[in-house]
């Protein structure tokens, strides 16, 4: 089955169940009452408040993060939700790798020396040696195609 004829099956089988999903439940009290407890000005409070210079951008893996993540458990406290992550928190934990291209981060090609961010874009250490020869491709311009 070619990838046209497996993508039409696809959609003629989810066509109807997505018609079904667009059907609005009638509101209910609950719901109604939920959505008036939501005030544009308490947004605004914590966006900025997450946003702040407080918590310094809030990198992965860094005490700022931690800082924020603490803020959140509060708030969410403060609503009466039970804890329902690891060992009995508010949390679920992970791993995290930190990889990080720092300003002594060089690349070679040959001779020629690049300067990171600015000649090439890296994305990951890396010590490798690739003996290759170099293409110019030239400005990477598309080309004017006759009409």
């Amino acid at each position: 089955m070619n990838h046209k004829t497996f993508l039409l099956a696809a959609l003629s089988l989810a066509l109807p169940l997505a018609s079904q999903a667009q059907k609005k439940a009638a509101p209910t009290a609950a719901s109604a009452n939920a959505e008036s407890a939501i005030r544009e000005s308490d947004i605004k409070r914590d966006l900025f408040a997450l946003g702040g210079d407080h918590f310094r951008g809030r990198e992965a893996g860094s005490l700022d993060e931690l800082k924020a993540s603490a803020w959140l458990e509060d708030q969410i406290r403060a609503t009466g939700a039970l804890p329902a992550g690891d060992d009995g928190t508010y949390f679920q934990f992970f791993q995290i790798q930190r990889t990080r291209i720092t300003k002594s981060s060089t690349l070679t090609i040959g001779s020629h020396a690049l300067k990171v961010n600015h000649d090439a874009l890296l994305f990951a250490p890396v010590n490798a040696s690739v003996n290759a020869p170099m293409v110019w491709v030239g400005n990477a311009t598309p080309p004017s195609w006759p009409k």
